[in-house]
């Protein structure tokens, strides 16, 4: 009978052992599926994340290039204003320069021009006739030099005369160059 105990306890123990076997074993089974669906979670996770990151940086390459579009234009905006203000600028001391040497040709002149004009005006009208009567054409420029300067009439219309009035060292082939150049702007504003 001891020999039958024993033997039932061996099978017991036996028993109880593959039983802990087999709990072990479910217990492992269960912790890879319960692994295996934790990381196929986080791998719809994670592609899901990605997918998001993916869009946020299609969407912040867009606004980069949008401000890129922006910069360029305000750089190209603010290069005109500048180029604007430096033509003003330089308009406006042209002007000023202009303006001087009109007063430095009218202290020349002696102070009235008007009366300088009328006669030269009469001094134009008596070659002008002279040329017809020898058959030259019509009078085109006239170079008058004087003790204190030298002038220079050019005819931009029948009635109208460009006069430019030199120093005794200005530049006469410079004067009349500059005059002709700016013929074609003064009958376009007449």
């Amino acid at each position: 009978r001891l020999a039958t105990e024993r033997a039932e306890r061996v099978r017991m123990q036996q028993e109880v052992l593959r039983s802990e076997e087999a709990a072990r074993q479910e217990v492992k089974a269960a912790s890879r599926k319960a692994a295996a669906q934790a990381s196929k979670a986080a791998s719809k996770r994670e592609a899901e994340a990605q997918a998001e990151a993916k869009k946020h940086q299609a969407s912040f390459a867009a606004a980069q290039a949008e401000a890129v579009k922006h910069q360029e234009a305000a750089d190209q905006a603010d290069k005109a204003l500048a180029q604007e203000r430096a033509r003003r600028e330089a308009d406006e001391e042209s002007h000023e320069k202009d303006m001087e040497l009109a007063a430095k040709a009218v202290e020349l002149l002696g102070g009235d021009l008007t009366v300088a004009g009328a006669e030269f005006g009469r001094i134009l009208s008596a070659v002008a006739k002279a040329s017809d009567a020898i058959g030259g054409g019509g009078v085109s420029e006239i170079v008058i030099g004087l003790a204190r300067l030298s002038l220079v009439f050019e005819r931009v219309e029948e009635e109208i005369v460009l006069v430019v009035a030199l120093r005794p060292e200005g530049n006469l082939g410079q004067a009349r160059y500059l005059m002709r150049r700016s013929l074609m702007a003064i009958r376009q504003e007449l």
